[in-house]
């Protein structure tokens, strides 16, 4: 796989319901952290507006429980309450129980075992390092979003560490706001990995590929 031409893009989910300035250590200048704290107000903002106008609402398929938040959000909820303790992501082998989120489980571990366990990830390695991008089933009408997914045809794979830099149209540069707003009107989906986990999806298909080769 040839990872020269990936494009740049920053991309950095901040689902927490307050905006702070939690991306600042990679900025290089003041307009840098604003334009980060920016694009945290829109992710909270649209969940904002999604809560009074319920566009997109995540159903559980278990029971009437539903939430205008994040998938994530629908997510926790079946693991905590809809399945068995062996079942859920975090499960202690010392005493049977399991722990829908990894939070719980470090502290449980703390306090009933003793133990120190750490398995929730640091924002280094939460942090997106390229975005795989996967046209939609929608067809965008207007003129620049039309120019994105004409981008997005030509680079699929997008990387995170320049954002506003990457030019789509006359002088419109992609940004964290375009990318999301493609998404939720369904004209691309992504698959986002942090650096190591696309190291190891770079090696996986380096192998699948060699075999491919080897097997013609």
């Amino acid at each position: 796989m040839d990872t020269t031409n990936y494009t740049c893009l920053i991309v950095d989910k901040c689902q927490e319901h307050h905006c702070h300035m939690c991306h600042d250590s990679r900025a290089t200048s003041k307009e840098d952290v604003v334009n980060n704290t920016n694009d945290v107000c829109l992710s909270t903002e649209y969940y904002r507006k999604n809560k009074l106008s319920r566009a997109k609402i995540h159903k559980c398929p278990h029971c009437s429980y539903e939430t205008t938040g994040p998938k994530q959000t629908l997510i926790n909820h079946i693991n905590a309450k809809h399945k068995s303790e062996s079942d859920k992501p975090f499960y202690c082998s010392c005493c049977d129980k399991g722990f829908a989120q990894a939070a719980n489980y470090e502290k449980h571990m703390k306090r009933v075992h003793d133990q120190v366990v750490k398995v929730t990830k640091t924002r280094e390695q939460r942090k997106p390092f390229v975005y795989i991008i996967h046209l939609g089933k929608d067809i965008p009408s207007s003129k620049n979003t039309i120019a994105r997914v004409e981008y997005y045809k030509n680079n699929k794979y997008i990387r995170a560490d320049k954002l506003g830099q990457v030019k789509y149209n006359d002088n419109k540069f992609l940004s964290q706001s375009d990318i999301h707003y493609d998404n939720r009107n369904n004209y691309i989906t992504f698959t986002q990995y942090s650096k190591s986990e696309f190291i190891q999806y770079s090696k996986l298909i380096k192998k699948l590929n060699s075999e491919n080769k080897s097997n013609k």
